[in-house]
Order: C-alpha cells, then sequence, then structure tokens
C-alpha cells in the first residue's frame, strides 16, 4: 500500500501484519497526492518541494524527478490509457507531463489563484481543476482548451464518475458536496456534509466503485457514505483520532482506505467490517490504489511514500 506524509519518505507496508517493509526518501516537503501508473510497478508522488517524482515500486528506487511549476504541487492523477499525468500548483497552472521522458508536454493557464486539485475523466478526455480563486474549470485534453468554469467556493477535492458524466466537488469553506453534469456544467445536486467538526472542514471526496455512494472524509474523525442522487447518509464509520485527510476505494468495491493526521491509515473492509490499522510517523495525507485492488500507496507531509500489498498480490 502507498501513503503520502510530511516526513519526506515514501514507506511500503506489509498488509497482513501493518508493519513497514521500506521506506523511500526522496521528496524534501509534503507529499501531497500520490497516483498509480496503470501498470501498478510505479507511483507518482507529488510534493510542496515543487516536484513530482516517479517511483518504481518493486525495487523502492526514484525513477525520476519532474521539475517545473514554480510553487508547490498540490495534486496528480494519470491521464488513463496514456503515459501522461496531469499536475496542479500555486503557480496557478495545470501542467501536462510525459512519465517516460520527464518531459512537460504543456501548460494550462486561466486560473488566478493556486490550483488545489484535479480529476481526470475515465475515458481520458476532459480534466477538471479546482482553484482557490472559487472556479472549478473543465479542460478538453485532445485539444488542450477551456470548455467552460463552474463556481464553488474553496474546493479542495474532486472526483468523477465512471460513465465521466459527472463530477463530484467538496469544500471545507460551507462544508458542501456538490454533484455537476459535465456535458453542460449543470449543477444536480448540493448538500451540506460533515457538520459539528472541530473547524467543519470537509477533506476528501470519492465514489464507490458502482457509482452509487459517495465517500466523503472531514476533520470530525469519520468516513461518511452518502447517496449520489439525492445526497442522503447511508453510513458513518468512526475510528481516526483526528482528522481524516485521504480516502481511496478498490475497484471491487470492497475496501476502502483512508489516511488521517492521527499517523494512520486505515483499511476498511465493507463486505466483513473488518478494520486493520497501519501506523506510521507522521501526518498522513493522500492515498491511492492500484487499478488490481492489490497495491494502496499512502503520503505523509514529512515527504515519505508508502507502499502496502494485499496479502497473497
Amino acid at each position: 500500500m502507498l501513503s503520502a506524509s510530511d516526513d519526506w519518505t515514501l514507506k511500503v507496508w506489509d498488509l497482513e501484519n501493518g508493519t513497514v517493509q521500506a521506506t523511500i526518501i526522496g521528496h524534501r516537503d509534503w507529499v501531497r497526492s500520490v497516483a498509480l501508473m496503470p501498470d501498478g510497478q510505479r507511483v507518482i508522488s507529488a510534493s510542496f518541494d515543487g516536484t513530482l517524482k516517479a517511483w518504481d515500486i518493486n525495487e523502492g528506487k526514484e525513477l525520476r524527478t519532474f521539475y517545473g511549476h514554480d510553487g508547490p504541487v498540490t495534486d496528480v492523477v494519470v491521464i488513463p490509457d496514456t503515459n501522461y499525468i496531469l499536475s496542479t500548483s500555486y503557480d496557478k497552472t495545470l501542467k501536462m507531463w510525459d512519465v517516460e521522458t520527464g518531459e512537460e508536454i504543456h501548460t494550462f493557464a486561466g486560473h488566478t489563484r493556486p490550483v488545489k486539485a484535479i480529476a481526470v475523466t475515465p475515458d481520458g478526455t476532459q480534466a477538471i481543476s479546482a482553484s482557490e480563486d472559487n472556479m472549478l474549470k473543465v479542460w478538453n485534453l485532445n485539444h488542450r482548451t477551456e470548455v467552460f468554469t463552474l463556481m464553488h467556493k474553496g474546493v479542495m477535492s474532486l472526483y468523477v464518475t465512471q460513465d465521466s458524466k459527472y463530477v463530484v466537488s467538496c469544500s471545507p469553506y460551507n462544508e458542501t458536496i456538490k454533484v455537476w453534469q459535465l456535458s453542460n456544467g449543470e449543477e444536480l445536486l448540493s448538500f451540506v456534509a460533515h457538520s459539528g467538526g472541530w473547524s467543519r472542514e470537509l477533506k476528501a471526496v470519492a465514489l464507490t466503485s458502482d457509482n452509487v455512494h459517495i465517500l466523503s472524509t472531514s476533520d470530525s474523525q469519520t468516513l461518511k457514505m452518502w447517496d449520489l442522487e439525492n445526497g442522503e447518509e447511508v453510513l458513518s464509520l468512526p475510528g481516526h483520532k483526528d482528522w481524516v485527510n485521504g480516502i481511496a476505494v478498490t475497484p471491487d468495491g470492497q475496501y476502502i482506505v483512508s489516511v488521517s493526521n492521527d499517523y494512520t491509515l486505515r483499511v476498511w473492509n465493507l463486505f466483513t467490517e473488518q478494520v486493520t490499522v497501519f501506523s506510521g510517523d507522521d501526518w498522513l495525507y493522500a492515498c491511492a490504489v492500484s487499478q488490481d485492488g492489490k497495491t494502496f500507496i499512502a503520503g505523509s507531509v514529512s515527504g515519505h511514500v508508502h507502499f502496502l500489498r494485499l496479502k497473497g498480490a
């Protein structure tokens, strides 16, 4: 499993006993986001040190560093069925990179404040970015042009449905989750989530593999599941002892992975209701799951990236 944190490293975890198998050190500031390449053998990390790095999971070594952003890098995603990735930064831009060569392919400009989050449609044709300028921008990746702009104040996390029709955005500033139709930008749903937290902040959002439920995390120390059509709460998962910063779901829908400021990564088995806890050495901030559902990744504020494999993987 992979995890991201602020101690500037990546770690490899053993899912069976919760121990660290290896630690990979490379970044010099928070690892804000992590993403797995489709081959399941490489992971990309994005850091507040202004760089992205590509890593070999099996050998635990750094493959290359991506330089070009003029500020902290806040998010990274893989464009499906390509060797390209997209990153966002405090420098107000999105950048497209070739993972094989490390070459910067294109810079998307248009936001007027730091860009905090990005999502890509599963068909690879569109990207959606969220910025401190309170705008969500939809981009055509084939033509590398802006399509239209939506307004949602302070969005920190985005997720696109598997059919590429809808995008979900969440904002910590007014505790809202919104669902948008990507074909025309229509707002289909808006509801308040996780009210009553320490500072009432939503942190991250994801979707179950069947696109029926929204998953969210917050500073209220819980994960929650919501009905995608009406915004009604379906499930609450307490257990973390501090802010829950990131969330990911395995493709088969069996496991939810969450990371927190309580230094732990938790794997929630929705079929058996079993919870497995892994302890790190700093705040864990971001997480991701491989396409085969067997490798998890997390990043910490110390710059570490952690890897965890399911038993038998």
